[in-house]
């Protein structure tokens, strides 16, 4: 995923190279100057364990990484949910990595910590929290030079199922009902609960075990809540627009997962971005053969997204 991300600002700048007529229009659209972009304020700093939310006597904290260059007045936010299958992980990014392409757009990166699965701690609680500090950083934007009118929600596996149900069923988990969300990303994210078709008999075991401890039960017993947790079950002609990536030889979530959300999506008439990378692997790893397409192109696909739901 590091290398996934960490060329989307070159590839940004050549989009916006191919077209100066398009670049005159969004440059038009978002009431920039050339002076802005040219001369754009270097900075480099992160505001880091922000208190967004305090339960059974735990701060739970987020990190806001501010752009490289201030383009914006008040910069798009993009919120990062880790992986890590529900039960590890941290909110810490990469600034050179996962998260450096998007400071380099102008765009401030926000890194959030949740619960994770526990012996007391199973799903919702690890969504309610991504959804409260949403609305933490919906009221307090001004405070942080952030545009609460421009949310993207982005994640990779446990954290692409995150960002995907957020995005369709957000006011389910906040309490202060629906969420400023414009658009989301889920690379190789689990969209369904189930339907596990894909694992041989190994790893289902392993998926089952995983699944029983975040529901605090089997499909059996907790069938409506592994339901409820499943994107699948969200689709709507209504939702943000969503762009979705997964490699063809994912060896931790299968493709099928993929394959199966995108077809509901179109039944829904949503607005779904899809690109299958053939021979990758959960992390978009070659595996037999080159990648299909090139990351190039699927960074390219990626970043026109984000200019045109984000910015």
């Amino acid at each position: 995923m590091r290398k996934f991300l960490k060329v989307i600002a070159l590839v940004f700048a050549i989009l916006i190279a191919v077209s100066a007529i398009a670049a005159a229009a969004l440059i038009f659209k978002l009431k920039l100057s050339i002076s802005d972009i040219i001369n754009g304020t270097e900075q480099d700093y992160v505001l880091r364990d922000i208190v967004y939310k305090t339960i059974d006597g735990r701060e739970l904290k987020l990190d806001i990484y501010m752009p490289r260059k201030k383009i914006f007045t008040a910069a798009p936010a993009v919120f990062m949910f880790h992986g890590g299958s529900w039960d590890s992980g941290s909110k810490e990014l990469d600034k050179d990595g996962e998260a450096g392409a998007l400071l380099s757009l102008g765009v401030a990166v926000i890194g959030v910590e949740y619960r994770l699965t526990d012996n007391t701690t199973i799903f919702p609680a690890h969504i309610e929290d991504c959804a409260d500090s949403i609305r933490f950083m919906d009221i307090n934007a001004g405070e942080y030079g952030i545009d609460n009118k421009r949310f993207c929600v982005m994640g990779a596996s446990a954290g692409g199922q995150l960002a995907l149900l957020l995005a369709l069923a957000g006011e389910n988990y906040s309490a202060g009902g629906s969420l400023p969300i414009k658009c989301a990303v889920s690379l190789c994210g689990p969209t369904d609960f189930l339907n596990l078709q894909g694992y041989n008999e190994e790893e289902r075991a392993e998926v089952d075990r995983l699944l029983l401890n975040l529901f605090g039960g089997s499909a059996g017993e907790k069938r409506e809540l592994y339901a409820e947790a499943s994107p699948i079950n969200h689709v709507s002609p209504d939702a943000c627009p969503i762009f979705l990536a997964h490699g063809t030889k994912d060896n931790i979530v299968p493709f099928l997962q993929a394959e199966s959300f995108y077809e509901a999506a179109k039944k829904h008439k949503m607005n779904i971005t899809y690109v299958p990378v053939q021979n990758a692997d959960h992390k978009f790893r070659p595996v037999d053969g080159e990648l299909d397409p090139p990351i190039e192109d699927v960074l390219k696909k990626l970043t026109v997204f984000l200019i045109r739901y984000l910015f």
